[in-house]
């Protein structure tokens, strides 16, 4: 161990020094001190509360904002899906019929194919 001044440090690890507390000469003066540290200190937390109070206030906003925006999104999505799926029906439908008229006039044509010869 290594000596300075009336403190030993110790050079292990983990290993923390006491903390060195200033000398007062008066128990009177420690009080006053005291109490107009405590004062500041005591208006610092209250001033830090209230700045996280108002941050927490603004990320619940943001955070119900979002949900809001989210869920409107998410029905116009769904709308959009079901236009879509609407618009499918309909062709699908569409389609058949182009295919039934197609089978119609194909086996017109093979019918009459042999007597008309039919060019392209």
């Amino acid at each position: 161990m290594e000596q300075f001044g009336n403190i030993e440090y110790q050079y292990q690890a983990g290993f923390v020094p006491p903390p060195i507390s200033p000398s007062y000469t008066s128990d009177s003066s420690d009080r006053a001190c005291n109490s107009v540290d405590n004062s500041q200190e005591d208006q610092r937390k209250k001033l830090r509360r209230e700045r996280n109070k108002e941050a927490a206030a603004r990320c619940r906003k943001r955070r119900l904002e979002q949900t809001e925006r989210l869920s409107q999104e998410t029905e116009e999505l769904a709308e959009g899906n079901r236009i879509l799926r609407n618009e499918l029906t309909l062709l699908e439908a569409q389609r058949d019929e182009l295919m039934q008229t197609l089978q119609k006039h194909h086996s017109h044509c093979e019918n009459y194919g042999n007597k008309n010869s039919f060019r392209e």
